[in-house]
């Protein structure tokens, strides 16, 4: 199960990704610096949260290639 934007989970959609994640291979991908829905319960401490229940392998992409619809583009912060 991919989860993308997690960092704008609220406490209602982590109780429901944790109990499917006991499942089932999790991969949460998101930025806590780009949470945007605080308004309805997106919480910083998601993460934590999901580090500790979980204990996931951890990936940064920085500097990797990122390909989409046919084009290269490198990360960077222009992106």
């Amino acid at each position: 199960m991919i989860v993308d934007e997690f960092q704008d989970t609220n406490t209602e959609e982590w109780a429901m990704i944790a109990q499917l994640g006991r499942h089932s291979r999790l991969i949460a991908l998101g930025d806590p610096k780009q949470r945007i829905y605080d308004f309805k319960g997106a919480d910083p401490r998601r993460f934590g949260e999901f580090i500790a229940q979980f204990r996931p392998t951890e990936f940064d992409f920085v500097g990797e290639i990122v390909v989409a619809r046919g084009r290269t583009y490198w990360s960077s912060p222009t992106l």
